[in-house]
């Protein structure tokens, strides 16, 4: 699922989303996943489909003010952790999503795509994920 908040209510993909509360986000997001990938719980050997978390993470621009592949979200650590990073903890440490798909942007000057701590210090070893 696309998991960016609403931070601006004339963002063009708002209605993809759920909501612009991280909490409530989160939980949608668990249940989504969970449901997608576990499908039928009698037989739980088999995924049922591979779920993606995307965008992650500090994501919710299209054009505005300057395009996705150019802007570069300025979020200090407190931020990240409240507003960003519950979703996809839910996402990924909880329902335990197949993908992720880091976003288009750069975070505080580093490209999302290219950031050692997010990809590999808080997903694969603060919140012990085995995918892809």
């Amino acid at each position: 699922p696309n998991m960016n908040l609403v931070r601006d209510p004339r963002w063009g993909r708002a209605q993809e989303v759920y909501s612009e509360d991280p909490t409530l986000s989160g939980y949608l997001t668990y249940y989504f996943v969970h449901g997608s990938q576990v499908g039928n719980e009698s037989d739980p050997k088999y995924m049922q489909a591979a779920a993606c978390c995307k965008h992650y993470a500090a994501y919710d621009v299209e054009s505005n003010p300057i395009d996705r592949f150019h802007f570069s979200a300025t979020v200090d650590s407190r931020n990240m952790w409240e507003t960003y990073m519950p979703v996809f903890r839910a996402c990924v440490k909880f329902a335990e999503a197949a993908h992720v798909m880091c976003s288009y942007n750069a975070i505080n000057g580093v490209p999302a795509c290219a950031t050692p701590q997010l990809l590999n210090g808080i997903l694969r070893e603060q919140w012990k994920w085995p995918g892809f």
